[in-house]
């Protein structure tokens, strides 16, 4: 993979800094039990949960701790960015992956310090990342989160990247977040369920 910097667009809110970091979660936040894991809603497929190691935090977590959830889902957020930060921006690993039956290259993304499908879990996180790669492509990417850790960008997508991205969504286990193309909206993640080709 190839690094590239990103600029400075992020405003995360001052929060102290915390051990925690972000998780992607592919459920909607209603299906979260009220003793279970920290569940931030980010559009209706998508939620946000918090983690400290491998472990979910719950909100008795939370209370202990005396940090609200939107705080530590800041500081999480913060905290992924300062992982990120170098003297002129944020290091963005990139690198092209060639996809059966698709004319076009598309961008797997990594990012130092976490798992780059939790990117996406933070409009500051997702926005960073976005308005980078919309710089790269030449117009905002449709994006793919078919697992964790496994994020990847395209100017579109057709039947044959939907079917390779369903695969790996197929193939992901208990690791499995989703097999549509994911929008950018106002900094969270949306799916476009929609059938046929998604063209951005």
């Amino acid at each position: 993979m190839s690094a590239t910097t990103g600029s400075h667009r992020a405003s995360c809110r001052v929060s102290p800094r915390l051990p925690w970091c972000l998780r992607l979660l592919p459920v909607p936040v209603s299906r979260f039990h009220p003793t279970g894991p920290v569940g931030i809603a980010l559009s209706t497929g998508f939620a946000a949960g918090l983690c400290s190691g491998d472990r979910f935090l719950t909100e008795e977590d939370l209370r202990r701790s005396g940090v609200p959830a939107a705080t530590a889902w800041d500081a999480a957020a913060a905290g992924a960015l300062d992982s990120a930060r170098t003297g002129d921006g944020f290091r963005v690993y990139i690198r092209n992956r060639t996809v059966p039956r698709y004319p076009d290259d598309v961008l797997q993304v990594a990012v130092p310090g976490s798992a780059a499908t939790d990117w996406l879990a933070h409009p500051d996180t997702f926005t960073t990342i976005d308005a980078h790669l919309s710089t790269i492509l030449g117009r905002r990417p449709v994006w793919f989160a078919p697992r964790v850790g496994e994020l990847y960008a395209g100017t579109r997508a057709d039947d044959g990247l939907l079917a390779w991205v369903e695969n790996r969504f197929r193939g992901a286990g208990l690791d499995a977040i989703c097999p549509d193309p994911v929008r950018w909206v106002g900094g969270f993640p949306v799916a476009d369920t929609a059938p046929g080709p998604v063209d951005r």
